[in-house]
């Protein structure tokens, strides 16, 4: 299990967030932009250090601001994936999730998971956006991480793209057997993929936040049902009412 109890003073708020995250569970982080999810994201990660409290993984001690302990990010064993594809840019897809696995196996079983296997020699210039993030996500459970942390990684994308990723990624974490975070903007992405979905708001939990965001979605499906009431046609444009029928 990950448990994580911080506070670190950022310039316009506290960011204080306590949860824990169990293995085999992904947990969300939704919220405005500038609301403290990448700076948590990157505390948990050991790239920013928070002012107190405490980090640990199945009971190792990763961060005790009153012990003055601080693990490094290399001895973390974490995946992370950036929402701006972080490949190795002289090594070709293959060779990229090659650098975190030498299982062959392995290698070929999680790119065609994704769908890139048929990209394997290609360089990382040469592919799409969704495909590039594919190959950071394989390099990434290639490592075998203790903990994976994902910061916005799909956010970049179009949405046809981000949704076939999203269901990709949700058929992959019923086999996930480490806890994960996930952080995003994204209701609609939060909800489908989270077992547990965390709203921050200027650094702190806010239930009430996520709530407000429900009614808005309600409030739009309202005016696009009174939309499709009002324009789009009951019945097949051209054809008489009888002659429609009996096209069916």
């Amino acid at each position: 299990m990950l448990e994580v109890d911080i506070k670190k003073r950022l310039p316009d708020f506290d960011l204080e967030i306590s949860f824990a995250c169990k293995k085999g569970e992904l947990g969300v982080f939704i919220g405005p932009s500038g609301a403290g999810k990448t700076t948590l994201i990157r505390i948990i990660a050991g790239l920013e250090r928070p002012d107190q409290g405490y980090i640990a993984y199945d009971g190792k001690i990763w961060v005790d601001t009153r012990r003055r302990i601080f693990l490094p990010p290399q001895k973390r064993h974490l995946g992370y994936v950036f929402q701006d594809y972080t490949l190795f840019p002289h090594l070709t897809v293959y060779q990229n999730v090659a650098f975190a696995s030498m299982d062959q196996g392995e290698i070929e079983a999680l790119l065609k998971f994704f769908g890139i296997w048929h990209l394997r020699n290609s360089m990382p210039d040469k592919i799409s956006g969704g495909e590039r993030q594919r190959a950071a996500i394989c390099q990434n459970l290639a490592r075998h991480p203790q903990v994976l942390l994902l910061d916005e990684p799909f956010s970049a994308l179009d949405f046809p793209i981000r949704k076939r990723l999203r269901q990709e990624f949700k058929a992959l974490k019923k086999n996930l057997a480490f806890p994960t975070v996930y952080v995003t903007h994204d209701l609609t992405e939060a909800l489908f993929l989270g077992d547990n979905v965390m709203p921050i708001v200027n650094g702190r939990h806010e239930p009430a936040w996520l709530s407000n965001q429900l009614e808005d979605v309600m409030d739009d499906y309202k005016w696009m049902g009174r939309f499709f009431d009002s324009y789009v046609p009951k019945k097949p444009y051209g054809y008489p009412a009888s002659e429609s029928q009996g096209r069916r």
